[in-house]
C-alpha cells in the first residue's frame, strides 16, 4: 500500500499553481516588451552610428586626397560643387578611396566576427541568452570610444583597425540578434506565433533606424562626426547596464563541461550532415530553405553596402540631411507598410509564397535603383521594394520550425556567422565592383544585386513544389 506524507497536502492547491502561471506568464509579457523597447533603441542608435562613419570615411577620403595631391588644384578647390565637370574627377577618386576604405573595414570587422560568433553561438544554448547581450553591447561600447578617441586626436585611418577588431571579437551587431532572435524562438511555438513575433521584432528594428535616420542627419550636418560617437558610446553603455538590471533570462542554463570538441562540432554543423538534428529528418528541405536565406542575405546586404556612396555620387549630390531623409522613407515603407501587407497576406498564403514574393521585390529594388538618375526615381524604386524585407523574418521562421527547441540557439547562431561571413565576400565583392565602375556605370553594381535573387527565387519554387 503507498504510503503519504504528512508533510504532502492531500489536495493540491490548483488556485495557487494557476496563479503561479498567470504570474509567470505576466513576467514574460513584461521581457517581451523590455526587450522590443531595447531593440528600438539599439537600432536608433546602430543606425546614427553606420551613417556617421560612412560619411567620416567619405570626408577623410577627400581630405586625404587634398593632402596627398591625388588630383589637380583646380579641382579640389571644387570638390563642393558636386556634379560639375570640374569636379568630376575628384569625386570619383573620393568615391573609390572610399570604398575602398569601407572594404578595409569590412575585412577586419568580419573577418574576426566569424570565428567569435561560432564560439558565442556553440555556448548561447549553455550559458544563455543575456551574457550574449552583455558582451554585444560592452563590444559596441568600447568601439564607439574608440573610434571618438580617434576622431578627437584626428590620427591615422590605420587607427581604425583597433575597434573594428574589436567589433568583430565581440560579435558585431551579429551577437545582438542571436540572443534576441533565439529568446524569441525560445517563448513562441512552431506555428505562425513564432513568425509573428520574428516580424514584429524585424518591424521595430526598422522603425528604430528609420527614427535615427532623420536625426542623424541633421545632427551630423550640424555638431560634425565627433558628437554622433559619443552619443553612441553612451546609448551602448546605458543599453548594457539595461540588461544587467532588468532583462532576465529565457532559457534554463546547464552546464556545458561535458561539452567536447567533437560534440561542438556536431552542434555547429550537424544541420548539415546529421539527419537526426532536423525534425522529421526533412535534410532536403531544409537546405533548400538555408540556401535560399542565405543568398537572399547575400544579396540585400551586398547593395546595402554601396548605396550611401551611390547617393553621395552625382547626379545625386544628396547632402546628409537628404540621405538621412531618404533612408526614413525607405524603412517605412519596407518595414512598416511591407510588413502590414506581409500580416494581410498571411491570412490567406503560406510564408514560402510571401518570401517569394520578397524575392521579386528585391529584383524591382535594385533595377529601378540602377537605372535611377534623378530623386524621383530613387523614390519609385522603393514602391518596387515595399516587400523587399519580408524575406528575413520569413526565413527565419521557416527554418526554425525544422529544428527542435533545445537548438534553436545554435541554429540562430549558424544563420548569423552565415550572415557575417556574407557581409564579408558581399563587401568584398561589391566594395570592389563598385570602386571599378562608378566613374562609368555607377548602377550596374544594383544590376548585379538584382540578378542574384533570381536563384532563391527558384529555390522557393522548388522547395514548395516538393513540400506539396
Amino acid at each position: 500500500m503507498d504510503t503519504v506524507s504528512e508533510n504532502k497536502p492531500l489536495l493540491v492547491n490548483t488556485d495557487r499553481e494557476e496563479e503561479k502561471i498567470k504570474s509567470t506568464n505576466r513576467t514574460l509579457t513584461t521581457q517581451v516588451i523590455l526587450r522590443m523597447c531595447m531593440t528600438f533603441l539599439y537600432m536608433a542608435v546602430a543606425e546614427l552610428g553606420s551613417l556617421n562613419q560612412t560619411l567620416y570615411v567619405y570626408q577623410r577620403a577627400s581630405e586625404y586626397n587634398r593632402a596627398n595631391n591625388l588630383t589637380s588644384v583646380s579641382q579640389l578647390n571644387a570638390t563642393s560643387a558636386c556634379g560639375s565637370n570640374q569636379s568630376q574627377t575628384s569625386e570619383n577618386v573620393n568615391q573609390k578611396l572610399a570604398a575602398k576604405w569601407t572594404w578595409y573595414f569590412s575585412l577586419i570587422s568580419h573577418g574576426f566576427g566569424t570565428p567569435s560568433l561560432l564560439l558565442y553561438g556553440l555556448y548561447s544554448d549553455f550559458i544563455g541568452r543575456k551574457p550574449l547581450l552583455i558582451i554585444s553591447l560592452m563590444g559596441d561600447a568600447l568601439r564607439y570610444g574608440m573610434m571618438a578617441f580617434i576622431n578627437y586626436n584626428h590620427l591615422p585611418f590605420v587607427f581604425f583597425i583597433a575597434p573594428y577588431a574589436v567589433s568583430g571579437i565581440t560579435g558585431n551587431s551579429y551577437l545582438y540578434f542571436i540572443a534576441n532572435t533565439a529568446a524569441i524562438a525560445d517563448k513562441t511555438g512552431y506555428n505562425q506565433t513564432r513568425t509573428v513575433g520574428l516580424v514584429v521584432f524585424e518591424v521595430l528594428i526598422g522603425l528604430g533606424a528609420s527614427v535615427a535616420k532623420i536625426g542623424a542627419g541633421y545632427l551630423i550636418h550640424y555638431s560634425g562626426y565627433l558628437m554622433p560617437m559619443l552619443i553612441c558610446l553612451g546609448a551602448f553603455l546605458f543599453l548594457a547596464i539595461f540588461v544587467c538590471v532588468l532583462v532576465e533570462e529565457t532559457i534554463t542554463t546547464v552546464s556545458s563541461k561535458n561539452l567536447t570538441f567533437y560534440k561542438g562540432v556536431k552542434r555547429i554543423f550537424g544541420f548539415f550532415y546529421d539527419k537526426t538534428t532536423v525534425i522529421g529528418n526533412k535534410n532536403g528541405h531544409f537546405m533548400m530553405a538555408w540556401s535560399a536565406f542565405i543568398i537572399i542575405y547575400f544579396a540585400r546586404n551586398s547593395a546595402y553596402g554601396i548605396t550611401t556612396l551611390y547617393e553621395l555620387k552625382s547626379p545625386f549630390c544628396w547632402t546628409s540631411e537628404e540621405i538621412g531623409w531618404y533612408g526614413f522613407v525607405k524603412d517605412m515603407v519596407e518595414f512598416l507598410l511591407g510588413m502590414s501587407i506581409m500580416k494581410i497576406l498571411q491570412n490567406c498564403v503560406q510564408d514560402i509564397h510571401l518570401a517569394t514574393l520578397g524575392c521579386l521585390s528585391n529584383i524591382g529594388l535594385n533595377i529601378v535603383t540602377g537605372f535611377a538618375t534623378t530623386k524621383f526615381m530613387m523614390y519609385a524604386a522603393l514602391g518596387a521594394g515595399v516587400l523587399s524585407v519580408v524575406t528575413f523574418p520569413i526565413m527565419r521562421a521557416i527554418l526554425s520550425r525544422y529544428v527542435d527547441v533545445d537548438r534553436q540557439g545554435i541554429l540562430f547562431a549558424n544563420l548569423f556567422v552565415a550572415e557575417n561571413i556574407c557581409s564579408l565576400v558581399g563587401g568584398s565583392i561589391f566594395n570592389n565592383l563598385y570602386s571599378e565602375t562608378e566613374d562609368w556605370m555607377p548602377g550596374l553594381s544594383f544590376f548585379v544585386v538584382g540578378s542574384i535573387f533570381i536563384v532563391p527565387l527558384g529555390l522557393l519554387i522548388s522547395l514548395f513544389v516538393s513540400t506539396r
